[in-house]
């Protein structure tokens, strides 16, 4: 049942998407609002037992003193009181806000900003001109980067033009290609889950 069971219940969940979205009496008995129900539950549960598990995991670091440890103690220590203050307050508390403008956002920006320089050295590698498919995306990311920066246009005003036209036409038209290409693939990969050929979710599917 160790296989079984689970992928009994993504079959039965899928069916019962599909009678709830696609057949009226599914659509009058509204069992889309009840699925959904479950849905958050079962994110709710799946939350849970990932901050028990990461309480865990750094709790564990401590007691062994492992390398950087004292990441971990300031996990642990910014974790339970955060999660206190949400139940006291609400995500929507003006101390959760705040922790938020203060503490996570500039952490995120910080973040980003130091990818910036991972991102640049990732151009450089893959800009140099070797093959017709380099010099063609050296090109345009050049005519991106001429075209978005405040000054390209008072160098030279068509450089706009050229760089709208590359994202309306190039890259909207890769972009829809792809989207095509990842839709066609999840709808094959939900009919193997319904039918009880994909088992790749599963503990010890592969096997």
């Amino acid at each position: 049942m160790r296989k079984e069971g689970p992928m009994l219940l993504s079959i039965v969940a899928a069916a019962v998407m599909i009678f709830s979205r696609y057949f009226a009496l599914g659509q009058t008995w509204r069992l889309d609002t009840a699925w959904g129900d479950w849905f958050l539950i079962s994110m709710a549960t799946g939350i849970g037992v990932g901050f028990i598990n990461l309480a865990l995991l750094h709790y564990k670091n401590v007691v062994r003193r492992a390398r950087k440890w004292w990441a971990s103690v300031v996990v642990l220590v910014v974790m339970f009181p955060y999660l206190a203050l949400i139940i006291y307050e609400d995500v929507t508390g003006p101390h959760v806000e705040w922790f938020l403008d203060a503490v996570t956002r500039p952490i995120g920006s910080t973040i980003f900003a130091m990818l910036a320089f991972f991102i640049f050295s990732a151009a450089y590698r893959a800009f140099r001109i070797k093959t017709l498919e380099s010099t063609l995306l050296l090109a345009a990311g050049f005519i991106a980067m001429w075209g978005t920066a405040p000054i390209g246009g008072a160098i030279y005003a068509p450089i706009e033009t050229w760089r709208q036209w590359l994202l309306d036409v190039v890259v909207t038209g890769s972009y829809r290609s792809i989207t095509v290409g990842a839709f066609l693939g999840a709808y094959a990969v939900a009919i193997r889950i319904l039918l009880g050929l994909e088992r790749a979710h599963i503990a010890g599917g592969g096997e």
